[in-house]
């Protein structure tokens, strides 16, 4: 069987524009670490992933909260 009976074409990506995905990424966010003292608490849970499993604060060395990770544990999908 010759090679060129299974190429498959795909069709061609656009050039990534990195300046506007620059532009975009450090306006859509701004990261403050540690988070100052008068931060409100993060939300409780996810909108469509309800209340976590377990969260994990991250401090740093006097005690500011430098980050929240929190593990969500979701039903498997049924078709898998």
């Amino acid at each position: 069987m010759d090679r060129s009976d299974n190429a498959r074409s795909f069709p061609t990506a656009e050039p990534l524009n990195l300046d506007a995905a620059r532009a975009t990424r450090e306006t859509a966010a701004t990261i403050v670490l540690p988070a100052p003292a008068a931060a409100p608490e993060p939300p409780q849970a996810h909108p469509s992933l309800g209340r976590p499993s377990v969260t994990w604060v991250y401090r740093d060395a006097a005690g500011g909260v430098i980050h929240f990770a929190r593990l969500t544990r979701c039903t498997p999908l049924a078709h898998l």
